[in-house]
């Protein structure tokens, strides 16, 4: 169930490596992420959907370029 759930966090410098854990876990683990929503070079909206990317180097390649004021849509946690 908590796979399915997601609460939308904006990243900042206190939590971008939890936000980068949960990119690189994906839509499939806890504690994972369903969704990205970042800003491309010109400043469009993009929405990446984690469970299209199968390959973890794909992940993790979306990790490093994690940005602060971007939003992870993470997977529910104990208690939430």
């Amino acid at each position: 169930m908590a796979v399915k759930l997601s609460y939308p966090e904006r990243v900042n410098k206190y939590n971008i490596e939890a936000m980068r854990n949960a990119i690189v876990n994906g839509s499939k683990m806890h504690p994972g992420a369903n969704l990205l929503e970042t800003k491309n070079e010109f400043g469009h909206p993009i929405r990446l959907a984690l469970h299209v990317m199968k390959h973890e180097q794909a992940r993790i390649r979306t990790a490093r370029n994690l940005k602060i004021g971007d939003v992870v849509h993470r997977h529910l946690r104990d208690g939430e």
